[in-house]
């Protein structure tokens, strides 16, 4: 396996051990810079002493590719500004099986489950072995609100587009996604986005199918063609 290009290694020092929002990498790109040094002959404690960050920051990362790939790209290093999920919240699903990260996804989105309360979802299921929802519903019984939105996941049906996501920056994907849906439902909605390399994730107040009088399925077909006629950089 080969080394990181110097490249490489600076946008990954650039985006550890940094409280900035502007960084050159997504936690998952962060995720897959560490595992190629991994790769080449490096060991976990001299790629933290390198990064200059933690073993346990290391572990956190690379348990991003343990995820589901369907859920990797929602993985950001803050939740709220987009359909995004905390980095170090996601990466204590990874132990869960895919049926068990998708319910637990969709809660953290819809009720914004902040990272003690996925790690009580995670311990109450391998302690009691309940059903994931009901672990979850146990967790959400304990607030004394509820808070809860409505949640949009949809495939990217082009296998073009999806070979062009695939080596495009999480950045880049975002700002396509928020320009498709600025051209739907103008600037006055609060609809928060992500976009992966084969699934999108919209989450807003709104149901947003109902608001634009479409089915499910015909809001997919929708963003579809939408993310086709964009002039791709």
């Amino acid at each position: 396996m080969p080394e990181l290009t110097p490249t490489e290694l600076r946008d990954l020092m650039l985006s550890v051990g940094t409280h900035r929002a502007d960084r050159r990498l997504s936690p998952v790109e962060v995720a897959r810079s560490i595992d190629k040094m991994l790769r080449s002959h490096s060991d976990r404690q001299h790629c933290a002493e390198r990064l200059g960050i933690s073993l346990t920051q290391i572990s956190s990362f690379l348990k991003l590719l343990s995820l589901d790939p369907k859920f990797q790209h929602l993985a950001d290093w803050r939740g709220a500004k987009n359909a995004s999920i905390p980095f170090s919240t996601l990466s204590e699903i990874a132990r869960l099986n895919s049926s068990d990260q998708s319910q637990v996804v969709a809660a953290i989105l819809r009720h914004h489950l902040k990272w003690k309360e996925v790690i009580q979802v995670v311990q109450i299921s391998e302690r009691s072995h309940e059903p994931i929802d009901v672990c979850i519903k146990n967790v959400l019984a304990l607030r004394p609100d509820i808070e809860t939105q409505h949640l949009f996941v949809g495939r990217i049906s082009s296998g073009s587009d999806r070979k062009r996501l695939a080596g495009m920056p999480q950045t880049d994907r975002d700002e396509h996604l928020r320009r498709v849906l600025r051209t739907l439902v103008g600037s006055k909605y609060q609809i928060k986005s992500r976009l992966g390399e084969d699934t999108f994730t919209i989450l807003s107040d709104h149901d947003l199918p109902s608001m634009l009088q479409l089915t499910a399925d015909e809001l997919e077909k929708t963003i579809n063609n939408s993310l086709q006629g964009i002039e791709w950089t």
